[in-house]
């Protein structure tokens, strides 16, 4: 093997992003080659002095990620963004990938997780008493290897089991939002995704968790369907006029393409009475460059009213 590949896993094998068989690989390169052996050590002492190896607060992954989604979604056309990755260093591609390693796990372990101290009434299903456990339930993938040889009476495997879960309770069973907030951003079916905003936009949800408002912005501004980036405005509205709702709303005045959802991001601004002055500025812009005639003529109005006031 070239001595250029030894040099490109050694990033991924401090982020933990080598098979068994690879970092075998290259463990027994480093033995003989004292280059290799210094990068590693200076890439380890990097990841000390930042302290990249101590956990993420799930809150950070999930902000991080949406900001990089909308970034993604802001290029022209909405081409492909994996030209963004060709300038960054290998390391940086590595965290990337390490942290989305680290969300996969900490989404596994909320859905998995086999305990019951939930609010009453809630259940989750199948229990799973031991690692044999309603195997027949699983789907199995993604096997590897690590001892094939049964000559000594013993193998070692790895491999991936996914099981379907059944969850009832509480809307302010704070896993259930979160699972909910996830299907909402991660789900392929948009079926499901608007099934998901339609369960979180209920006045039933007393205490949003914090994930519920962040999964609802994302689908504001990064959903591909109208009819979930509508039902997330609707749920959005919910929450306090902060800052984020505010900004969202923008967003939806100045970028959606959906002439009905820009209507409804005036109608809301309009019923804040918001005089800020980053609303009026958009509102003015809106009044002057949207291509829909109504929209110009209702942005003006709720500029004028503002002014009057």
């Amino acid at each position: 093997m070239k001595h250029s590949q030894f040099k490109e896993w050694i990033p991924l094998l401090g982020y933990g992003e080598l098979d068994e068989d690879q970092k075998y690989l290259l463990q027994q390169h480093l033995k003989a080659c004292p280059e290799c052996t210094s990068q590693l050590e200076e890439l380890n002492h990097v990841q000390e002095m930042l302290g990249r190896r101590s956990e993420i607060p799930d809150q950070v992954l999930e902000s991080a990620r949406r900001e990089l989604r909308i970034r993604m979604l802001s290029m022209s056309e909405r081409k492909s963004a994996s030209w963004l990755w060709s300038w960054l260093p290998a390391w940086q591609g590595a965290l990337a990938g390490a942290l989305c390693i680290l969300l996969g796990l900490g989404i596994g372990y909320l859905v998995f997780r086999g305990r019951q101290d939930g609010p009453p009434g809630t259940l989750i299903t199948p229990s799973v008493p031991n690692k044999w456990a309603s195997i027949e339930d699983a789907a199995i993938s993604n096997v590897r290897f690590l001892d094939a040889d049964p000559s000594d009476g013993q193998v070692e495997f790895s491999y991936e089991a996914t099981m379907p879960v059944r969850l009832k309770g509480d809307v302010n069973d704070e896993r259930i939002q979160q699972i909910l907030s996830r299907a909402l951003v991660n789900g392929q079916n948009p079926g499901t995704r608007l099934r998901a905003v339609g369960v979180l936009n209920t006045d039933q949800m007393k205490q949003p968790d914090p994930e519920v408002k962040n999964a609802l912005i994302t689908a504001v501004k990064l959903d591909e369907n109208d009819g979930v980036r509508k039902q997330a405005l609707a749920a959005l509205l919910n929450f306090p006029f902060d800052v984020e709702v505010r900004d969202s709303l923008l967003y939806v005045l100045t970028s959606d393409p959906n002439p009905a959802l820009r209507i409804a991001a005036i109608d809301a601004i309009k019923t804040q009475n918001s005089r800020d002055p980053k609303v009026l500025r958009v509102l003015e812009e809106s009044m002057q460059t949207d291509a829909n005639e109504y929209i110009r003529v209702r942005s003006r109005a709720v500029v004028e009213e503002a002014k009057e006031k």
